[in-house]
């Protein structure tokens, strides 16, 4: 059991070095060698937690409510991918993004004996944003590549931008905020649509146990990402995207040239 235990280990640190690698340099890779890939969630997560902690502190998680009776997927945002609206994107790495509705806690959520539900979260949660989700492509072609690998590498996050407050986002119905991206100062999309705020709660709650077993639990100042309500789309060098919510709440980015 013990040897079972460490080569498991050396599996993910070697698969977690080979991931790190890809972020630095930004040349993509076909796929992690077939004895490195992950076969199982567990094993998913394992290679995925490997590289945050070699990344370093958390400012956030990524988290989509589940689909067809399967349970929530999620991911962390290092802190060195957090920007306040208006950053520039780092070249090369940032290729797509996607506007999202963000959550900000303002309480820890610690590891306990009961595990989290969807009415403990909201009373958790600070406040709600607009934000941009910064995408990599580790991948030559991600389409060739199994989900539980893509899961292992974050889901391709790079990097958030997280923009102005919400107001009142607990009354709003969040199948109808409205979202506004401009690029280049232009109208390119325009929607009503995403996750209702049950669903995200679900997906919060999930989140939280998730974190509280591997991570010591969501920190207040955490900013939780729920699901693209836009994208993802590519990001051009020079583009200026600035996406607005309700006519009121505003992020805003720009990708730098070479």
């Amino acid at each position: 059991m013990e040897t079972q235990t460490l080569n498991a280990l050396a599996v993910e640190e070697r698969a977690a070095d080979i991931l790190l690698s890809v972020r630095q340099t930004g040349v993509a890779i076909d796929d992690l060698p077939l004895e490195l890939q992950p076969k199982t969630l567990a094993e998913s997560y394992a290679i995925q937690n490997a590289v945050a902690r070699r990344l370093g502190p958390i400012c956030g998680w990524k988290v989509g409510p589940a689909k067809d009776g399967q349970e929530a997927q999620g991911g962390p945002i290092p802190s060195q991918g957090y920007r306040s609206t208006g950053f520039l994107c780092p070249p090369v790495v940032t290729t797509r993004f996607e506007v999202e509705f963000a959550l900000k806690m303002g309480k820890d959520l610690p590891p306990r004996t009961t595990p989290y539900t969807a009415a403990d979260i909201k009373p958790a949660i600070a406040s709600g944003h607009i934000a941009f989700e910064l995408l990599s492509d580790r991948f030559k072609d991600k389409t060739k590549v199994a989900a539980l690998t893509r899961l292992a590498d974050g889901i391709s996050n790079v990097g958030i931008s997280v923009g102005d407050e919400i107001p009142n986002w607990q009354s709003l119905d969040l199948t109808k905020l409205e979202i506004v991206l401009k690029t280049n100062g232009e109208i390119t999309k325009k929607v009503e649509t995403g996750s209702a705020a049950e669903p995200v709660m679900e997906s919060m709650a999930w989140l939280a146990n998730h974190v509280a077993k591997y991570f010591g639990g969501l920190k207040a100042g955490d900013v939780i990402l729920t699901g693209a309500r836009i994208g993802p789309l590519p990001i051009a060098k020079g583009d200026v995207l600035e996406a607005i919510a309700n006519g009121v709440a505003k992020v805003q980015v720009k990708r730098g040239d070479v």
